[in-house]
């Protein structure tokens, strides 16, 4: 289809305007005034979705928004992730939507004590699964540090357990892991052992 004058021109100011935003995002971020970088980010985003339907690059900025917010506005950052979660869910990425409403509840938990939106996530993760009939079993359920404090190959082989081979439909999505509010608090135990494990604090 053949793009009308008008709409020609919405795309160029769209472009233009990313461009300005971009170099306003990655000043402030530089100068770690997070706010200011995280509305910029969030704008380059709404532009990206909407005016240009660019929707990987939109999934990667409203991130990097999160990203900006989660240091200084709680409310920012969550509106941010549910903005990733409609995102997914309308471009059919269903299990990966499903994954970032588990992890994303689990952030509003650990980072932000803030156990309603929590359950907010948590649930619309369960009905996004039963919806989209995806079935799902914990296959972690007893995480401990000691299993795995020396031990890198049994932290690596079980957190594969996690991960579930599908097609996806953008390239940009990471591979989908398995969560449910039971094992995410698994999965998150295994990420920290992997950090300790990777880089080791000197032991007293």
């Amino acid at each position: 289809m053949e793009i009308v004058g008008t709409d020609k021109q919405q795309m160029k100011d769209a472009i233009w305007e990313i461009n300005r935003q971009t170099s306003k995002a990655t000043n402030f971020e530089s100068l770690k005034m997070f706010e200011v970088a995280g509305k910029a980010y969030y704008e380059i985003a709404r532009l990206n979705e909407i005016d240009l339907n660019q929707y990987e690059e939109a999934l990667k900025n409203y991130k990097k928004a999160a990203e900006c917010y989660c240091k200084i506005c709680p409310r920012s950052t969550m509106d941010c992730y549910e903005k990733i979660i409609d995102l997914l869910v309308q471009l059919d990425a269903i299990d990966w939507a499903v994954k970032r409403c588990f992890r994303f509840g689990y952030k509003c938990r650990s980072l932000f004590h803030d156990f309603e939106k929590m359950q907010e996530f948590y649930q619309r993760g369960q009905t996004l699964r039963y919806e989209h009939d995806r079935r799902h079993f914990c296959c972690i359920v007893n995480a401990e540090f000691r299993q795995y404090k020396y031990n890198m190959k049994k932290a690596l082989n079980d957190y594969h357990q996690f991960i579930h081979n599908v097609d996806l439909p953008i390239s940009y999505l990471d591979p989908v892991t398995g969560l449910c509010s039971i094992c995410i608090e698994e999965y998150e135990k295994l990420k920290e052992c992997f950090q300790y494990l990777q880089n080791p604090k000197i032991e007293n």
